[in-house]
């Protein structure tokens, strides 16, 4: 459900990952591609990339995970193609 929403400005609260320097990653996102999320953290960008990782975002005050892998779409098609 969640999946299907624009990611593009929204806050992302927190990054599950096996990679530990991901999981440090707080910000807005300000682009998303197939494959990667790129937030704006503190002036800086940092790109992260959608497989692997669960990204938990912010929905009207309210914390979401959803999988990378759920979302592996470039944003357009990801709105018409996840069930």
């Amino acid at each position: 459900m969640y999946e299907k929403e624009l990611f593009i400005g929204r806050k992302l609260v927190g990054v599950r990952s096996r990679h530990p320097s991901y999981e440090k990653v707080r910000g807005v996102i300000v682009n998303e591609t197939m494959k990667t999320v790129i937030v704006d953290m503190d002036g800086r960008e940092i790109l992260l990339p959608k497989a692997g990782n669960s990204f938990g975002m912010d929905f009207d005050g309210k914390t979401i995970w959803i999988e990378g892998r759920r979302i592996l779409y470039r944003p357009e098609d990801r709105i018409k193609k996840v069930k």
